[in-house]
């Protein structure tokens, strides 16, 4: 028989809120079930295995997609996964500062107890419920920041804030010239799949790795490599042989003509 040894792990449990019958609850334990109280519910157990499930372990920045026509910023809407919420951005176009030779945008990821309303609360001393009002939703919202300078270089993300892009002039009050991310987005679109790929391919763990895999292996190859000239077209060149004979052909094999 096999001797069992018991081996202390440190980090192991998910804890979610559990009432029993006829047990008095508190504010906290309410919020718990909406996901206002992190604490034991049971939303960041399910965010956290969204988060894995696309190999991510932190806070996950989701679309954000970026472009200029020189004049406008167009900033496509995102999502921000974190272990126990989730923000919203929303698609937004923006123009800089017109005295900006560069600058950022940059997000303040923020929490607050919002709408208020008018509520029935229990009077500890008159032992009875009177009219009064508090705040009834918790909200995660996305405030947005721009940082400019009339000078290169363009300023760094402010403490406690996220930076969303960066954009730059050549000229101050000339087009823009360059908007780039800056915040570290990940693409679902490469998330991995198991396949296994032949011939003599192997078994690829994820998109991406396939790719290079195929890239790596056609760069090794030896192939005819040509360049356009003046007078060039686009029509498909196909070649084949018939015994020492090699031939070849620009109309999909109508005509085919012998190398010279």
């Amino acid at each position: 028989m096999a001797n069992e040894v018991a081996i202390s792990l440190v980090g192991n449990q998910v804890k979610v809120f559990h009432t029993n019958a006829f047990q008095k609850i508190n504010p906290d334990d309410f919020d718990r079930f909406s996901g206002a109280n992190p604490e034991h519910s049971i939303v960041p157990a399910i965010l956290t295995a969204i988060l894995a499930a696309i190999g991510q372990a932190e806070d996950t920045y989701i679309g954000f997609g970026v472009t200029t026509d020189g004049t406008n910023i167009e900033v496509d809407s995102g999502i921000i996964i974190r272990p126990d919420t989730v923000f919203r951005f929303p698609a937004v176009s923006l123009i800089p500062n017109p005295d900006a030779l560069a600058g950022i945008y940059e997000i303040l990821l923020d929490q607050s107890l919002t709408d208020p309303a008018a509520l029935m609360l229990w009077d500890t001393a008159g032992k009875s419920f009177q009219p009064g009002s508090g705040p009834t939703r918790k909200t995660n919202e996305v405030k947005l920041f721009e940082q400019w300078v009339p000078s290169l270089p363009a300023p760094s993300p402010t403490t406690g804030r996220v930076g969303l892009l960066h954009y730059k002039r050549d000229v101050i009050g000339g087009p823009i010239t360059e908007a780039t991310l800056l915040l570290p987005v990940y693409d679902p679109q490469f998330l991995g799949v198991g396949v296994g790929l032949n011939p003599a391919i192997g078994d690829r763990t994820t998109l991406t790795n396939a790719i290079n895999w195929l890239f790596n292996y056609v760069e090794a190859k030896d192939f005819i490599r040509t360049v356009p000239s003046a007078g060039f077209d686009n029509a498909k060149f196909q070649v084949r042989t018939q015994g020492n004979y090699a031939y070849w052909t620009n109309d999909e094999g109508v005509t085919w003509r012998p190398f010279a």
